[in-house]
């Protein structure tokens, strides 16, 4: 039945939208991209008003035509189109970030809450069919930006890293009452950041060391583990696939005689994450630098998981479509977007992909 609901949401969404928007950032800029458009007529629109560089962007899950970008100049910027047509597109709400510079951005599920950094250990939360703010969390014990998610299904509880040169948490806790309901415990250095399964089982953060550990939601013990510890290895993104069996993330090399970068598609319930189900590789060099080099950013359609990009510090953008077919994913090269000014520092996905 699961599998049948979800491919009935699949097929009413891809028939539903046209166009597929993907977002890049390069310095202050934000481009915004139709990556089903034909080979250099993609890029939609630039949207301009930060004056620092951008750190993150997201869309609203629950409704592609807003994005929020937060920046190093202090702010969180909302956009929307009214038209569903990107080059419509304005600034409708500057929120002000005033305690220090933020990384951490992210929407809930539901669509009515942002939360955000805005530094000295603190996250503000604002509703967002007026944007007001409605809680302020601060003090967080040595809480890690941008360690933040929203759980899947309660919008008023958040989790996040709290990480320090003594203990590595990651802290569930209800925003209303500020009550702390479960601490889950790590034994790896520096955790950075965190992700929530979307049936709400399983949470996942990646520690300083590229490990990342696997916990129970509900019983709070520590489940899973995958990679290896290495401080020549940069995994720049994690997450769940639909199925909380698998975890998704891309695995740099960054020695000075050679660069790689793999997705991996891992089942982590086998053998911890021994069993790959797919790798992506060929795009790295040995020896010259190439335009492939010094991966910056790297992002995955969370929905569908039917596409994956990469950002590299030479402003290009390379995208890769996967699909599943019987036990195993089947990955090919989608796009490559043109160059832009500047190293790519952020990516997101529409929801419609």
């Amino acid at each position: 039945m699961k599998k049948i609901l979800f491919l009935l949401n699949f097929l009413f969404v891809t028939s539903l939208y046209g166009t597929q928007y993907f977002v890049s950032v390069s310095g202050a800029k934000i481009d915004i991209w139709d990556i089903t458009k034909e080979d250099g007529q993609e890029h939609v629109i630039t949207l301009e008003g930060h004056k620092t560089s951008v750190e993150k962007v997201v869309f609203d899950p629950a409704d592609e035509n807003i994005l929020a970008s937060i920046s190093s100049d202090r702010t969180v910027r909302i956009w929307k189109t009214e038209s569903g047509n990107w080059l419509d597109a304005i600034c409708i709400q500057a929120l002000c970030a005033n305690k220090g510079r933020g990384r951490s951005l992210v929407f809930s599920n539901d669509g009515k809450h942002l939360a955000f950094d805005v530094g000295n250990n603190t996250i503000r939360i604002v509703e967002t069919k007026l944007w007001k703010q409605i809680k302020e969390i601060n003090k967080l014990p040595n809480w890690v930006s941008p360690g933040i998610a929203f759980h899947p299904y309660d919008s008023n509880i958040i989790v996040f890293v709290s990480a320090s040169s003594e203990k590595n948490e990651v802290h569930i806790m209800n925003i209303q009452s500020r009550q702390v309901l479960k601490i889950l415990k790590a034994d790896f250095n520096k955790l950075k950041s965190v992700h929530i399964s979307a049936d709400g089982n399983y949470i996942a953060s990646r520690a300083f060391n590229n490990m990342i550990c696997i916990w129970d939601a509900k019983g709070g013990e520590l489940v899973g583990e995958i990679g290896k510890p290495s401080w020549d290895i940069v995994t720049t993104m994690f997450g769940f696939h639909l199925c909380s069996d698998f975890i998704i993330y891309n695995y740099s090399t960054t020695k000075s005689y050679r660069a790689e970068d793999e997705l991996r598609i891992v089942n982590w319930k086998k053998n911890w994450g021994r069993n790959y189900e797919t790798k992506i590789g060929g795009f790295g060099y040995r020896g010259e630098r190439s335009d492939e080099k010094d991966i910056r950013s790297a992002s995955y359609n969370p929905r569908f998981f039917t596409h994956f990009a990469i950002g590299y510090g030479s402003g290009f953008i390379k995208i890769w479509e996967v699909k599943r077919e019987s036990k195993k994913f089947i990955v090919k090269k989608n796009k490559v977007l043109k160059k832009r000014a500047g190293d790519v520092r952020a990516l997101a996905f529409g929801s419609n992909l």
